[in-house]
């Protein structure tokens, strides 16, 4: 008898151990807070939007079958009409756009004004020819000519007796000028002249000359640097 109540309270140790065995001790969902509920909860099915069925308007109604109009644009006649893309359309509102065409025309000006004040510091090249013709009478027997009757253009044909004084000259003047930024002046020129005197003790008929003048002048106080042809071309 006492056997069977020691095997009766085994069972029932061994029984009480299983079943504390198999109950749970932690949490039964992945839950990271302790606030949220121990047991997860079954998800629901996302809510759509039921959109109302269509009316039916026109029951039946097929567009018609008609070709697409052409293209109208007021000024233009023409058929078939031609585009153009946007890139060109710009271009043609530019090329008629009067203050577009008023600052290109301005910045014309502008460069025509800086041309212009650096044709100061252009080299000038300038020739100048020079005739003269001079009858004088005679002021004395040795300073006259020798007659009258003489012909004296080309050459002369010689008569007895004192004449006028016929005194033919001629001559060419050329060379270059100019000047520099640093207000730098030069000057080179070429003076030749041929004279013709008929008077008698005129050894050296006709007579040649000839110059050569160079000039360079460089200021050394006012308009050393700056001077008014430097001012006007850094203000153009």
């Amino acid at each position: 008898m006492k056997r069977t109540k020691a095997r009766l309270f085994s069972a029932l140790i061994a029984a009480g151990a299983l079943a504390m065995a198999l109950l749970p001790t932690g949490r039964l969902s992945a839950q990271l807070d302790d606030k949220l509920p121990s047991r997860a909860a079954i998800p629901t099915m996302i809510p759509t939007l039921m959109m109302p069925p269509l009316p039916s308007v026109a029951p039946g109604y097929r567009a018609p079958q008609a070709q697409p109009s052409a293209a109208h644009i007021v000024g233009v006649t023409q058929q078939p009409f031609v585009g153009i893309s946007l890139q060109d359309a710009i271009a043609m509102s530019l090329l008629r756009n009067p203050n577009l065409a008023v600052s290109a025309s301005n910045f014309r000006i502008a460069h025509y004004n800086i041309v212009q004040t650096q044709g100061a510091y252009d080299v000038a090249i300038h020739l100048e020819p020079t005739s003269s013709y001079f009858v004088n009478p005679p002021t004395n027997f040795l300073a006259a000519g020798p007659g009258l009757e003489g012909v004296y253009t080309p050459g002369p044909v010689f008569t007895p007796g004192p004449g006028n004084i016929i005194q033919h000259q001629s001559g060419f003047q050329y060379g270059a000028s100019g000047q520099t930024e640093n207000g730098t002046a030069y000057t080179a020129e070429i003076t030749q002249s041929r004279t013709y005197n008929n008077t008698t003790f005129n050894a050296f008929n006709p007579q040649y000359l000839a110059q050569l003048n160079l000039a360079v002048t460089q200021p050394l106080l006012k308009n050393a640097g700056m001077n008014s042809g430097k001012r006007a071309l850094k203000l153009a």
